[in-house]
């Protein structure tokens, strides 16, 4: 799948940790340049990777997070690596001692 370029490594972690769903506004956080069109096509995706694996969904305006990353291609175990890595260099906004 073509997954649009993420806002930072530190903000998908942040919302894999956080949030049991993700909405539309957890989207655009996700993927700030986005359009609504790809925003809804993501939502669908994840959607539909969620039924496939005989999971329910939460409600029609949320996808699961778990599920909505594994669909979009988003390996959390490689992203956390990037984000303790940015952290250990005090690259981004990812310092030592915050976050």
């Amino acid at each position: 799948m073509n997954t649009p370029r993420i806002a930072s490594v530190e903000v998908a972690v942040e919302l894999y940790y956080s949030t049991f769903a993700l909405y539309t506004a957890d989207l655009r956080k996700l993927f700030p340049d986005a359009s609504a069109t790809t925003l809804s096509r993501l939502k669908r995706v994840a959607r539909e990777y969620t039924i496939s694996n005989g999971l329910m969904l939460i409600d029609s305006l949320s996808v699961p997070t778990d599920d909505a990353y594994k669909a979009w291609g988003l390996d959390i175990g490689k992203l956390e690596a990037k984000f303790k890595k940015l952290k250990n260099l005090g690259l981004g906004t990812a310092k030592e001692g915050t976050a």
